[in-house]
């Protein structure tokens, strides 16, 4: 069942419903252009009779109105129910009484009208709606009438249940009426379906003799444009404004929505129509009754629902609706109900007599007229022995490729006369024409025609009463999943990635998208109704080489049918990887290096560019390098390409070193600075340390501290700021700096003892040498001896006089805890004479002695 509702621009030029049929109906739609006299046809079925029959017409492009009468039919002049103007002067008739007559007493087939034209016409169509018996279901037929609106008219078919385009009666056709048309060029005209572009060049004159007019109807056929974007047709008849609105939709939707529009505002779209197949709808205000066609058991309940809409669409709440069965047993019921939110209400009511009920509802609409719905039928059936018709499987929702249940009578005694079975797409009981006998407890199964499928049992008694039961549904799929290749990758190389990608659909639902490459099997990745998955070649240096790889692609649906691609073969062209080492990269020139190739891929070719000017094609060469540096690079290659990879080689003599000091031993004055210094042959990298630890921060000075900066390097440190100083200090410290040379791979380790004290000296040159000592502490009661061990060890003066003092001990009672002894041997030519009372030639030797505490 399909609500249909005119939407978007509402003005006077809008298409606008006039006409909306529905039953067993079927349509005929004929166009004409002709300055004089010219012949149009009407295609009547077999048995139909004329339910109506208009005309519509335009003038030329701004043209005057057309007179009554300035058209005749068989000479009959046709008057004017109403008129527009949109460019054109367009016109609608009632001509039903003109031509009835002659159609009705006339056999099937084709059936010619003579039409007469005076005045500035460019044509006009003829529209017959047959009473058609031949129709299986109930058909709707809507007829618009009016101008293009300059934005273009939309139509909301709004569903309300869901397509199902299993059902084999469905369609959905739409034809148009244009005047001022003309092709093939750029005049043209658009439509959309859904979003989707269904044409791009609607338009043209192929029903005119003279004139400019086109109408989609006899000799025209619904198959679409081929190309829905292609605005210029190239031919008069590509383009004949008959379409088929089905392969725009899909099982599911509850809406469709057509788009007209003629952009260039040169063609004049005056009418169109709809004439949908296995539905029952309304155009704007009205009310739609369903279901179509019921059947209930007598003494129950048949529930029927209206929905009521306004002029755009939307649901008409709080509307008073009264449901009157205008025939049938139950002939005078009535009852009113109010519309909710929805615009939905119901009416319920029992069955208490067999027969077919016919049922309408009705509103006051909003111009105060009576708003009459479609009719339905209720057939009531008397049921017998229900209870003993038993289903193993009654029903599945789930789709299958084929259903079986058993059916079972409780009490066969007492149907003796007959069992039979109809499998239907309808589930109303009682409504099957065709029946098959079974014998009880027989499998029934249902194993072809997609859709939703019903198992009808009907049971004779000995009585001759008549027993219907019906299944639940049941949902049967046959139909395999449909695939397009989006990328079928056929070669490849080592190392690269692909992507597989096909689209994939079915009538119902995919339930899985599987691949299988060389035997394994993995699920693929959908984006929408894309499926992809991506394939890693191993590449040359993976340790495993393929020159082939095979995959292929299976789709499964929710019923498990099964659709799988041929097998496809990858052929992957395997391209080498250059890759070589060297058993030297720095040192001392010349240098000679042995290369080792140790490439990936098949390679045949072997290219050594040293970077020096030479070269070699040998596979593990060995060359001599001199002083410089260079970039050697190994291209490596095969029939299905090249490689290259590249290493730094450095050469330089060795390097020589000047150090400041020159001595390895140095004493310093705490308090003051000190300069280590050290320059190389060859530019170099400098770290300086003390013991472990770079030196850095606050109080030192540092030079050339980067790789290859300088030949020369200095550390300057302030011994007050860099070194923590107490009132005893004397401390050894280990500095060093590592030069580190690029172009011969190595680092040069330098380093100073060096001696740092506080000190009554003047600077360092006044002190020869120190002793540092700890002592031995011997405790005897409260008394404490200790002895500083000062035991001469070979050092001398600057007077190569030996240290004089051999030990130092004192017994104390104070505490003895961290005390420490320091005796700076002084040069005693750093003593002052002027302050002293005796000569300094008189003094032997110059000592000074320091301990962390004073215990004498």
């Amino acid at each position: 069942m399909i609500l249909l509702s005119c939407i978007g621009m509402v003005s006077a030029t809008s298409l606008t419903p006039v006409v909306t049929e529905h039953g067993k109906i079927s349509i005929s739609v004929d166009g004409l252009g002709t300055s004089g006299t010219g012949i149009i046809q009407v295609e009547k079925p077999s048995g139909a009779t004329v339910r109506g029959a208009y005309l519509t017409a335009a003038s030329g492009w701004g043209g005057s109105e057309i007179p009554d009468g300035a058209i005749t039919i068989d000479g009959i002049g046709v008057n004017w129910d109403f008129s527009l103007f949109a460019n054109c002067n367009n016109h609608w008739a009632d001509v039903t009484s003109i031509v009835r007559t002659k159609i009705d007493n006339a056999p099937a087939g084709r059936i010619d009208f003579t039409i007469t034209e005076s005045g500035n016409i460019d044509g006009e169509a003829l529209i017959v709606i047959f009473n058609d018996a031949n129709q299986v279901d109930d058909n709707t037929i809507i007829l618009l009438f009016g101008g293009q609106a300059p934005a273009g008219d939309s139509f909301k078919i709004a569903l309300s249940d869901p397509i199902n385009k299993s059902n084999p009666n469905l369609m959905v056709d739409m034809g148009l009426a244009i005047s001022f048309s003309y092709q093939p060029g750029n005049q043209v005209s658009l439509i959309d379906v859904n979003g989707q572009r269904l044409t791009s060049s609607a338009g043209g004159s192929d029903d005119a003799i003279s004139g400019l007019i086109t109408v989609g109807g006899l000799d025209d056929s619904n198959n679409n444009p081929e190309n829905p974007l292609l605005s210029t047709s190239p031919s008069m008849g590509y383009d004949d404004e008959l379409y088929n609105l089905l392969p725009f939709v899909s099982n599911g939707d509850a809406n469709i929505t057509v788009f007209t529009q003629n952009p260039s505002n040169d063609d004049n779209i005056f009418f169109s129509y709809f004439f949908m197949k296995s539905t029952t709808a309304i155009v704007g205000e009205g009310i739609i009754l369903s279901p179509s066609n019921a059947t209930a058991f007598k003494n129950t309940q048949q529930t029927l629902t209206a929905n009521l809409q306004d002029d755009n669409g939307d649901p008409l709440a709080d509307k008073n609706i009264t449901f009157t069965v205008i025939s049938g047993p139950h002939n005078g019921t009535t009852f009113t109900n109010t519309t909710n939110s929805n615009g939905e209400t119901t009416f319920t009511y029992t069955g208490t007599s067999v027969g077919v009920d016919t049922v309408k509802a009705s509103f006051v609409g909003s111009g105060d007229e009576t708003v009459t719905s479609n009719q339905v039928n209720v057939g009531w059936i008397t049921p017998q022995y229900s209870e003993y018709i038993e289903f193993s499987e009654n029903g599945d929702s789930s789709y299958a490729t084929s259903h079986s249940t058993i059916v079972n009578i409780t009490n066969i005694s007492a149907f003796n006369q007959s069992l039979q079975y109809s499998w239907d797409q309808n589930s109303s009981i009682g409504a099957i024409e065709s029946w098959a006998s079974f014998n009880n407890g027989s499998l029934l199964t249902k194993d072809s025609v997609n859709g939703d499928w019903y198992l009808h049992i009907k049971a004779l008694d000995d009585a001759s009463n008549v027993n219907y039961s019906v299944s639940n549904v049941f949902r049967l799929d046959n139909e395999v999943p449909v695939y397009n290749w989006v990328q079928k990758i056929l070669t490849a190389n080592t190392g690269e990635n692909i992507t597989i990608e096909l689209n994939a659909t079915d009538n119902i639902e995919i339930a899985f998208g599987h691949i299988s490459v060389d035997g394994q099997n993995y699920e693929m990745v959908q984006n929408s109704s894309n499926y992809l998955w991506n394939i890693s070649i191993p590449a040359s240096d993976s340790g495993t080489l393929v020159s082939s790889i095979v995959y292929n692609c299976t789709f499964i649906d929710l019923a498990g049918n099964t659709n799988t691609t041929e097998d496809i073969t990858i052929d992957v062209s395997i391209l080498p990887i250059a890759n070589f080492t060297a058993d030297a990269t720095r040192g001392i020139s010349p240098l000679s290096v042995n290369f080792l190739e140790n490439s990936s891929g098949l390679v045949e070719n072997w290219y050594w560019d040293f970077g020096d000017g030479n070269s070699s094609t040998d596979q593990n060469p060995t060359h001599e390098f001199g002083s410089g540096n260079f970039t050697v690079n190994l291209t490596v290659s095969n029939a299905n390409g090249t490689s290259t990879k590249y290493l730094n080689i450095r050469a330089a003599q060795d390097p020589v070193y000047s150090l400041s000091p020159e001595y390895s031993e140095i004493l310093s004055i705490y308090g003051g600075e000190f300069n280590f210094s050290i320059n190389a042959t060859s530019f170099s990298s400098y770290e300086w340390f003390i013991g472990d630890t770079a030196i850095n921060g606050s109080g030192v000075d540092l030079y050339a501290n980067l790789i290859d900066s300088s030949k020369n390097s200095y550390c300057n440190i302030n011994t007050s700021q860099y070194i923590n100083q107490n009132d005893f200090f004397m401390e050894v410290y280990n500095v060093s700096v590592n030069v580190s040379n690029e172009s011969i791979g190595r680092t040069d380790i330098f380093s100073w003892e060096w001696t740092v004290t506080n000190s009554s000296a003047n600077d360092e040159n006044e002190i020869d040498f120190l002793v540092n000592t700890t002592p031995e502490i011997v405790v005897s009661g409260n008394e404490s001896n200790v002895h500083f061990n000062t035991t001469d060890n070979g050092i001398t003066d600057s007077n190569s006089i030996p240290f004089s003092l051999q030990n130092v001990s004192f017994n104390t009672s104070g505490n003895t805890s961290g005390i420490m002894i320091k005796v700076e041997v002084m040069n005693v030519s750093s003593l002052n004479e002027s302050t002293l009372d005796f000569p300094v030639d008189s003094v032997y030797q110059y000592l000074t002695l320091v301990s962390t505490t004073k215990p004498w």
